[in-house]
């Protein structure tokens, strides 16, 4: 709040900002959510990852097919991407090397891709009791489950289940010299934004999309009203 004889508020500081470049704005408007909390929960994850080891990604939505991007950028790691069947396509098109059905037989499936010895890291961006029994099902002795979904699942926890050094965490944010070293990938052509545009008149219709989940990556408005979807 402001009064007379107070200056206005500043809502936005220099160091806050990060400049886009040349990159179109409809492209780069995902990196400040999606891809921004994506490259901080993939980032929380590398310490644990081995050299040749496996991650597994669950859900790839808008924020998975980013993690499975930076994945393949950052690590040596094999990729499993754990969704609907419908989603697997495109999680093979966003590095994925390969990809397992969210069925009652997923976790059996990649104890066989991993040759028995586990995932070093799960980044679950569903959160719900299936996909959180999965990931400790699946983690190796001392791997690392970050937690990222709000589903509103309960991780189960009992002696040895997970297994034993097991490291838990929860990510939601990333820092500033993250989204720039983000940008900077994007400006360097190695990111692909998944978006679908709309114009301002077509808000309502952009609100039912998602609902119900017809939208692959992230919806964007336009306020020009004239932005073709890519």
């Amino acid at each position: 709040m402001t009064t007379a004889a107070s200056p206005p508020t500043s809502f936005a500081r220099r160091r806050d900002l990060v400049s886009i470049g040349d990159l179109d704005p409809i492209q780069a408007a995902p990196l400040g959510d999606a891809g921004g909390t994506s490259y901080g929960a993939v980032n929380a994850v590398l310490p644990y990852i081995r050299p040749n080891g496996f991650v597994v990604v669950v859900g790839i939505g808008g924020l998975g097919s980013f993690a499975l991007q930076f994945l393949r950028l950052k690590t040596s790691a094999t990729i499993i991407a754990v969704d609907l069947a419908d989603k697997l396509a495109h999680a093979r098109s966003r590095g994925a090397h390969h990809t397992v059905t969210s069925d009652p037989s997923a976790a059996a499936t990649i104890r066989e891709l991993t040759g028995g010895r586990g995932a070093d890291a799960i980044i679950d961006f569903v959160g719900v009791d299936a996909t959180l029994q999965l990931a400790t099902d699946v983690v190796r002795p001392t791997g690392c489950i970050n937690f990222v979904g709000t589903g509103g699942g309960t991780l189960p926890f009992r002696f040895q289940n997970p297994p034993l050094g097991v490291h838990i965490v929860a990510t939601a944010s990333y820092s500033m010299q993250e989204l720039q070293d983000l940008v900077g990938l994007a400006q360097r052509g190695l990111l692909t934004s998944d978006v679908t545009t709309y114009a301002f008149q077509d808000l309502e219709e952009a609100y039912s999309a998602l609902r119900d989940g017809r939208i692959e990556g992230r919806a964007v408005v336009a306020f020009d009203g004239d932005r073709p979807t890519p």
